[in-house]
């Protein structure tokens, strides 16, 4: 799903997304247009629309627009090709607009107090257009993974063998490139991870359910040295 368009940023529109679980149907802006001098020709309002997922106008919306000390509903009712609903902006009024009916993003700090541009657009008479559109939010992306080859998992640092291990392994590991450590998170990122030392079921039962294919090696010093050869 591309990103809002809002060239009314530099003066000072924001879209608020709303927060909803994915697969939740809600009002996503598409997009927040301030009319040039020649579009605007002197007017002061806020153009609404409302469109189904297709891009089709969804006529009978409620969109609500409130200011300091009031709102008001806006109703989707115009004939195409005209915007679907206006509402005139007034001095001095500063408004947000969001669609009603399922959760909605909201379109903020909306007011015609802006320097004159143009012939059109001057103090006081700007206006804007905020497009709603119906859409389901989707699942964040999944985190990236780093997959490692092969990881050689100590036991707990704290234990006395384990300064046996690494001394016994040193040369081992440098000469094959080998990552290793003693964190289980960090060796479920690989696909391939040996263990050395004795581990709790708890470290097996994470390096299963991250899909790695476990090996322990010996805990016997010889038959360790054995089998690396």
């Amino acid at each position: 799903m591309s990103d809002p368009i809002n060239d009314a940023e530099a003066y000072g529109v924001r879209i608020v997304p709303c927060q909803v679980p994915p697969g939740t149907a809600y009002w996503r802006v598409i997009r927040v247009h301030h009319l040039t001098p020649a579009e605007n020709a002197g007017k002061h309002h806020l153009f609404l629309d409302a469109l189904d997922p297709q891009g089709n106008r969804l006529f009978g919306t409620r969109l609500l627009v409130r200011w300091d000390g009031g709102s008001r509903e806006v109703v989707i009712d115009k004939p195409l090709p005209e915007p679907g609903a206006n509402e005139p902006l007034w001095k001095w009024q500063v408004v947000s607009v969001e669609a009603l009916g399922m959760p909605s993003d909201r379109v903020e700090n909306i007011h015609t107090g802006h320097p004159d541009e143009a012939p059109g657009n001057t103090l006081f008479h700007h206006s804007f257009a905020v497009t709603f559109q119906q859409a389901v939010a989707a699942a964040p992306p999944p985190s990236p993974r780093t997959v490692l080859a092969h990881y050689v998992l100590f036991a707990s640092p704290d234990r006395p063998e384990t300064r046996l291990y690494l001394d016994l392994l040193a040369d081992y590991l440098a000469r094959q490139g080998l990552s290793f450590g003693f964190d289980p998170t960090e060796a479920a990122k690989a696909a391939r991870v040996s263990l050395v030392g004795e581990h709790p079921a708890a470290t097996r039962d994470l390096l299963a359910a991250a899909g790695c294919q476990v090996e322990p090696w010996p805990t016997d010093p010889a038959a360790l040295l054995a089998r690396l050869r």
